[in-house]
């Protein structure tokens, strides 16, 4: 629910949800991940950012390179953009083919790095 409020702009509502999913999920990282992204999109890098550090730096959870991608393209953070996409193709992620469509990487999508990605996966371009 968190999303689609998000995707809607509906950015209060999308909060509330997202946290519920954390209060229920305490320390699953989608969930806090979500959440972070939503602060994100609602303009509240602050609160964001020490989500994403506290899973990235927890070397036990289990992340998924791509929701980390989304976020840090949001942010405006290519390196760690890049980063978190190179290691969604070591992986062979299956949210790779969920590149071209997501708007996060818009901004991005004409850099020769993010063209590389996308041959990598075998997606068109």
């Amino acid at each position: 629910m968190a999303s689609l409020y998000a995707d809607k702009k509906q950015y209060p509502e999308a909060i509330g949800e997202a946290q519920k999913a954390v209060a229920m999920a305490a320390d699953d990282p989608d969930a806090n991940l979500v959440l972070a992204d939503v602060y994100v999109q609602s303009g509240q890098r602050d609160k964001a950012l020490p989500i994403v550090r506290k899973f990235v730096d927890n070397r036990k959870a289990l992340l998924v390179p791509f929701d980390l991608a989304v976020i840090y393209a949001l942010l405006g953070d290519r390196e760690q953009m890049y980063e978190w996409l190179d290691k969604m193709i070591e992986q062979r992620s299956p949210a790779s083919l969920k590149l071209n469509i997501a708007g996060a990487f818009d901004p991005y999508r004409s850099e020769p790095r993010f063209q590389a990605i996308l041959r990598k996966t075998g997606l068109p371009r």
